[in-house]
């Protein structure tokens, strides 16, 4: 079998104006989309329709909702593409498969998600005339698919992906296949079979793919749509009306509601009989799907050598996340040391014998803690000594060389029980009572701290009253927060 093979890195989409003619309004022939029903064994489940994944609830789809400060995922896609078994006859020219995943890349561009993709042509006259989606011819051409998504190019009629949530979606039977015939710079059946594969359904699945009125209905009138059919109520529900860039016209016997719009220019829908007409767009909401479902099962097709990298360390943002380098507290996929978080302060050991205070800033990665202590006013001159505790009362104590990124010759353990303390560092010494003593130290951008609760304390030190020879060590009062980033 000869194999040749490249790498083409999709960095910069390519615009391309889409040409020629398009099919008859109306006309039942076309591409067809083989995409399994899956997911939906039994629709009686409790009464409702059964999720396939936490990706089907919509307080969870709707924390992937993107914003413009999302970053693009970038996912690896392989292309198996057959020729005859002499070499002839290639299913697609190596220009074609350039503009198709350049257009592949425009369409899902405003939803933050890119492609790079690498191909080889095999030469194998059986799987190239093959119209089918052949559980063999997968089995002896899938390359690595756990850790990317094969689309293979055919004699198919039109496509067919993978759910997510199948067993098989990171197998050897996972991947799309597609026929030459819809693979092409101006064809989005590519851009709606790998809808499929990142989650989502047709537009038309509560429709016409579930039992009718049943518990996956999903009705004209909006009342069940993010529950029921494709899970996402900003897409319009409708007969699939094949080939058709209109709406139906007609109306819902089981809420007696006209369809109304159908929505017919998204690229999940049934709009485009010749899969380019009419198709142009995904929902917010199918967007979160998206993004949900690539976070709880397809994360390791990510491509971790391209994309936002805000720590300069030649890994995207979200892989960093994914392999927990960074954390992501907010869940917005921006590591937390590239973002700054507010600190909530919660002072303590505040009593009226307290009387040496100390005020600090917030702790944020990248920049500079400072800590300024205010000794009582009948204090002499004396030492002091901060405690960072990971508690607001005594408790375990922050490693604060890790914590401020000091060498630890200067700064290492600090220990601490209710009954005494051990330090091996201290700051300059205060003056006493009417001056202020500043201690500032930088917080290293690789601190494993980040998200971590912090209190800060100081031991104070020197005569009360001054100059009386009594050394008083008292613990200040305090301010915390979290570790922020920027």
């Amino acid at each position: 079998m000869n194999l040749d093979a490249r790498r083409i890195l999709s960095t910069l989409p390519v615009l391309l104006l889409a040409t020629g003619a398009t099919a008859a309004q109306g006309d039942p022939l076309g591409w067809k989309c083989l995409t399994a029903r899956e997911g939906l064994a039994s629709e009686t489940f409790a009464g409702g329709c059964p999720t396939a994944g936490s990706c089907d609830v919509p307080a969870v789809r709707d924390a992937y909702l993107t914003t413009p400060e999302t970053p693009i995922r970038w996912f690896k896609v392989h292309l198996i593409v057959f020729r005859a078994d002499n070499g002839s006859d290639p299913a697609e020219t190596p220009a074609d498969i350039d503009g198709q995943m350049a257009t592949l890349n425009l369409d899902y561009l405003p939803h933050d998600i890119q492609f790079t993709y690498t191909w080889e042509y095999v030469d194998d006259s059986t799987w190239r005339y093959d119209n089918g989606a052949s559980a063999l011819m997968k089995d002896q051409n899938a390359q690595d698919p756990m850790n990317q998504c094969n689309i293979f190019i055919n004699n198919l009629g039109g496509g067919v992906g993978t759910f997510p949530w199948s067993s098989s979606a990171l197998t050897n039977q996972g991947g799309i296949v597609i026929g030459r015939t819809y693979f092409s710079p101006v064809h989005h059946v590519l851009t709606h079979e790998m809808g499929h594969n990142l989650g989502l359904w047709h537009t038309h699945h509560g429709v016409e793919e579930v039992s009718f009125c049943g518990p996956c209905y999903e009705r004209a009138d909006g009342l069940n749509g993010d529950t029921t059919g494709d899970f996402a109520d900003d897409t319009r529900p409708g007969p699939s009306n094949f080939g058709s860039c209109l709406p139906p016209g007609s109306t819902d016997s089981c809420s007696a509601t006209p369809w109304g719009d159908t929505h017919r220019e998204n690229y999940m829908s049934y709009g485009s009989g010749d899969g380019i007409a009419c198709w142009e767009r995904f929902s917010p909401k199918q967007a979160g799907r998206m993004h949900c479902w690539t976070t709880d099962v397809l994360s390791t097709w990510l491509d971790c050598t391209v994309g936002d990298d805000c720590n300069s360390n030649s890994i995207s943002d979200h892989c960093d996340i994914r392999d927990g380098f960074s954390l992501d507290i907010n869940g917005n996929f921006i590591p937390d040391e590239c973002e700054s978080v507010m600190a909530t302060v919660t002072p303590y050991n505040g009593s009226a014998i307290n009387l040496d205070t100390l005020d600090t800033s917030t702790v944020v990665v990248g920049a500079s803690w400072t800590v300024n202590l205010m000794p009582q006013a009948t204090r002499g001159a004396g030492a002091w000594v901060i405690l960072v505790r990971s508690a607001s009362t005594a408790g375990p104590i922050l490693d604060l060389g890790l914590f401020l990124g000091l060498a630890t010759s200067g700064v290492s353990e600090l220990l601490v029980d209710p009954l005494s303390y051990i330090g091996d560092f201290s700051p300059t010494p205060h003056a006493g009572g009417g001056s202020t003593a500043m201690f500032s130290a930088p917080v290293p951008l690789n601190s494993s701290l980040v998200g971590n609760p912090w209190f800060a304390q100081a031991v104070v030190l020197g005569d009360l009253p001054a100059g009386a020879g009594i050394l008083d060590p008292w613990f200040s009062s305090a301010s915390g927060g979290v570790i922020g980033t920027f």
